[in-house]
């Protein structure tokens, strides 16, 4: 549930806070929650697809759980780490910063970053198996 929506039904349930209630939403603007709520929805589409992409996808259920609990109001907004990804049963392997897998992923996300600068607005990067694909990407 998003922190409007949790707030709207506080407010239901104790009238008396109300006004807390209004002054806690008075600096939330209508583009903003609805960017929320279009983020929220993304999420909802991204995550099922992504774990029907594994070798051996889960049940639907599985899909469905732990899709809700990455669209709970503590997680929907922040990356998450190897402990919380193997609480909701992701399949994870933990790299150590010392090893030789880490200093290569870290070297390939460091030259993605010379390549298309730290908040890449312009340019895409494609992996293929064979063959990396850099482009520009023009706005409308």
């Amino acid at each position: 549930m998003s922190s409007v929506e949790d707030l709207e039904e506080r407010s239901k349930e104790n009238p008396q806070a109300f006004e807390l209630y209004a002054s806690l939403l008075a600096d939330i603007d209508a583009v903003i929650y609805q960017t929320a709520k279009a983020a929220i929805r993304r999420t909802e589409e991204l995550v099922p697809e992504l774990l029907r992409l594994r070798l051996t996808p889960p049940a639907t259920e599985e899909i469905d759980r732990v899709a809700k609990k990455l669209q709970s109001h503590a997680l929907h907004s922040a990356t998450i780490g190897h402990h919380q990804a193997e609480e909701l049963g992701l399949p994870i392997l933990y790299m150590s910063g010392q090893s030789d897998e880490w200093d290569m992923l870290w070297r390939l996300h460091a030259r993605y970053v010379v390549l298309l600068g730290a908040y890449p607005r312009e340019s895409v990067a494609i992996e293929g198996r064979r063959v990396s694909f850099q482009f520009n990407v023009r706005e409308p």
